[in-house]
């Protein structure tokens, strides 16, 4: 049996945090530390940790991107790095699936996410 789940089935929710390190501690360059730093205490995009989520039905994968810096959210969207993450996610998400249906005891040949 092929398991095929729908990217609309999936659910993706992006969370951003203040950074845990600072842009000093972080950056070799001073200079763009300090404006960094500037800009993050009006612009929560400009210095913070991002975590994207994914759910399908009740299975949800995290993956985390720790002390970054963007212009807002439409940037990170726009940065191949998110692009990374959500594969990474998906590859993750495909993985347990998987693991589930054969605790099921099910004969499942291939889970795979389509458009």
């Amino acid at each position: 049996m092929k398991i095929k789940i729908r990217r609309s089935q999936i659910a993706e929710r992006l969370e951003i945090f203040d950074a845990d390190e600072s842009p000093a501690s972080a950056l070799a360059d001073a200079d763009m530390a300090r404006d960094i730093a500037a800009d993050a205490e009006h612009n929560l995009w400009a210095w913070c940790d991002v975590r994207l989520r994914l759910t399908f039905d009740e299975i949800t994968v995290t993956e985390y991107l720790g002390s970054c810096s963007y212009e807002n959210e439409a940037g990170f969207r726009a940065d191949p790095y998110y692009a990374e993450m959500r594969r990474a996610a998906e590859r993750l998400l495909l993985e347990r699936v998987t693991a589930f249906v054969q605790r099921l005891g099910l004969n499942v040949t291939s889970v795979a996410i389509v458009d």
